[in-house]
């Protein structure tokens, strides 16, 4: 077992605990060992018993919800943690978890506790990355995903458009420095309407991301929201050819739409010829696990006239304005 701290602290060997692993989905059983074996190394407590709810489990990556069953701290002041592990056979190199520990530190420097029409900005605090078993311990950051916010949450207009500012306003920051998220979509944008705050999560590039190519001269922006658009043209349950149009990707056409209203119109057009050129490679990279072959081709065709037809009403409205 061997643990990278990434922050001072010191890391006490601890006798087996026990883990309530009854209450998780059967998608869950895979990382019970790895939990285990990184809970035992990381914490200092006594506490004979854990709290572990997943907060999404996949076939790559499993994240899960860990707080002590008497609500003392796990681990320092924090009373609970975010445990994102990684599967073994599908799992990244321990230098590209380095790299997601340092862009979310980062992230959190430029963004956390900051204010954007009328919501609250909140990025997690890394805390360390195990090597062995391979995972990224961080604290908890409040709200859901949006893309499951915009599905049953009541959004009114107003909310969207607000909305739609303070992730606009609050990622400037971070392009303005040269920086991006490296993964924003939906998912990894946390939302809590009654207490409008905003998380931002699950930063960083992955290597086999085209913005990682020293050729790739597009403004971080623009990968970011190509992310984004990848995403909602390509979400199966989102493309069928009866949906045209659905919230998610409204909202993700008034985001970059948000953002274009901040720049010349010149330099909007130059930033959706590279957005249409992003978004496509991004389509064209995104894995599908458990589609059949024929049938991610088509999850990628209707992506791509999907992702066209976002891009060209938007560069309508650009030519009207000029």
């Amino acid at each position: 077992m061997v643990v990278t701290s990434a922050l001072p602290g010191t890391l006490i060997n601890q006798p087996p605990v026990s883990e309530k692993w009854s209450a998780l989905p059967s998608s869950a059983a895979s990382y019970t060992d790895d939990v285990s074996r990184l809970l035992r190394a990381l914490t200092a407590s006594e506490q004979p018993e854990w709290r572990i709810r997943s907060l999404d489990v996949g076939r790559a990556t499993g994240i899960f919800l860990i707080s002590a069953s008497d609500r003392a701290p796990i681990y320092r002041d924090h009373r609970a943690l975010v445990l994102k592990m990684y599967a073994p056979a599908l799992a990244p190199p321990v230098a590209t978890v380095l790299g997601q520990y340092h862009a979310l530190r980062r992230l959190r420097a430029q963004l956390h506790g900051c204010s954007a029409h009328g919501w609250t900005i909140m990025v997690p605090e890394p805390l360390h990355v195990s090597e062995s078993p391979l995972g990224l311990v961080m604290t908890l950051a409040p709200g859901i995903p949006l893309s499951a916010s915009l599905e049953r949450d009541r959004w009114n207009k107003a909310l969207l458009i607000s909305a739609a500012r303070a992730i606009v306003t609050a990622m400037q920051r971070v392009w303005w420095s040269g920086d991006l998220h490296g993964d924003l979509i939906f998912q990894n944008i946390l939302c809590d309407i009654e207490r409008r705050s905003i998380s931002f999560v699950d930063a960083g590039v992955m290597p086999d991301c085209h913005f990682s190519t020293p050729a790739t001269l597009w403004h971080p922006s623009v990968h970011d929201f190509a992310h984004i658009l990848a995403d909602t043209s390509t979400a199966l349950e989102d493309v069928m050819p009866w949906r045209d149009r659905n919230r998610k990707r409204e909202f993700a056409e008034t985001l970059v739409v948000t953002f274009l209203a901040t720049h010349r119109s010149d330099e909007r057009r130059v930033l959706l010829d590279q957005l249409y050129e992003c978004t496509r490679l991004h389509i064209q990279a995104k894995p599908s696990f458990k589609l059949p072959r024929l049938l991610a081709a088509m999850k990628r065709q209707i992506g791509y006239r999907l992702a066209f037809q976002t891009i060209a009403r938007m560069r309508r409205n650009v030519e009207r304005t000029i």
